[in-house]
């Protein structure tokens, strides 16, 4: 290595050095400086991409397979909105965009535990119409219905199915042919 090259790493390791102790130096004096250690762990804001997804079709709500005998119906609601309606033999299954809780995974061991056996698992949330798929067919792809029928799939549920519109929509189709 020839002397200018020596000289002129030496230069740039100065500069380096000199920069970041002056930033620290800022840093510190700084009474709204940033932390250099974080004091808690990172929340994660959304959803994560990459989790595991697997295969679900959307079903309309005035669908006769969604009542029959041998299909699984899941609410993927907040419990409040279960306690207020929910069709008849629906089993819960909160599903959080934003954090999944023990009791998350506690009931998804059970729900596969105790309901392998459904010829059809239908899963509604507050899903909207009006969103549409990645590949163009409507769908409700921002809700938890969607997300919830995603990862029911993913853990080995088939037939799994996602219904168009949401809680809204099935308690339209269930409702009384008067009451309309």
């Amino acid at each position: 290595m020839s002397a200018g090259t020596r000289s002129m790493l030496r230069d740039a390791v100065v500069v380096a050095v000199g920069a970041t102790a002056l930033a620290l130096l800022v840093n510190a004096l700084r009474p709204d400086g940033l932390a250099l250690v974080a004091s808690a762990p990172h929340a994660v804001i959304v959803p994560c991409p990459a989790e595991a997804v697997g295969p679900a079709t959307p079903i309309e709500a005035n669908d006769p397979r969604v009542t029959a005998a041998d299909t699984l119906v899941v609410d993927a609601r907040e419990a409040t909105d279960f306690a207020t309606w929910h069709p008849p033999g629906a089993v819960h299954v909160y599903y959080d965009l934003l954090a999944e809780s023990p009791e998350y995974h506690d009931a998804i061991a059970e729900l596969l535990r105790t309901h392998r056996e459904a010829r059809l698992v239908v899963v509604f949330g507050d899903d909207q119409l009006g969103y549409t798929t990645q590949d163009g067919v409507p769908g409700d792809e921002a809700g938890t219905g969607f997300r919830l029928a995603g990862a029911l799939s993913a853990q080995g549920l088939k037939n799994v199915h996602y219904v168009l519109g949401g809680a809204d929509a099935l308690r339209a189709a269930l409702a009384p042919e008067g009451s309309r």
